[in-house]
């Protein structure tokens, strides 16, 4: 997924969403078994917009205003480092879990 590439590379992810959030129009806000993402999707801090002309307005207005973009790609470091660092720790979670299981 693009998206992922993105914010390992630090750059600002601009995405499609709704009222579910950035990931609907991609992923859905539930996994396959029906639980809930990981990933809060109502946290993510980049561009979300309906749609893609909206985008280009919300782009144009950080491209205007250096100290605002610098912020934003702030935030989302901040919140990918955030986000890794939790699935780390789900999936050791549930590795350690299967290992207890198949004793």
């Amino acid at each position: 997924m693009r998206i992922w590439e993105s914010l390992f590379n630090g750059a600002i992810p601009v995405t499609l969403g709704n009222d579910l959030g950035p990931f609907a129009y991609y992923v859905g806000p539930y996994q396959l078994n029906g639980s809930a993402r990981v990933i809060d999707i109502d946290t993510v801090p980049w561009i979300t917009e309906s749609f893609w002309t909206s985008a280009r307005l919300t782009v144009d207005d950080y491209l205007l205003n250096k100290d605002k973009m610098d912020a934003l790609q702030q935030d989302v470091l901040r919140w990918w480092n955030t986000t890794l660092c939790s699935l780390k720790t789900q999936i050791a979670k549930s590795l350690a879990e299967d290992i207890n299981e198949s004793r």
